[in-house]
């Protein structure tokens, strides 16, 4: 997936962020689907 960056962005601070955040959206996902 692609995030549109601003100027000044780092592109690694991105990449890091992203990359912590979709883990625990995905562990939250499967985490509401094991409750049902």
């Amino acid at each position: 997936a692609t995030y549109p960056v601003p100027e000044g962005t780092q592109p690694a601070v991105v990449t890091a962020a992203a990359g912590r955040a979709a883990p625990a959206g995905l562990l939250a996902f499967i985490g509401a689907i094991a409750l049902f």
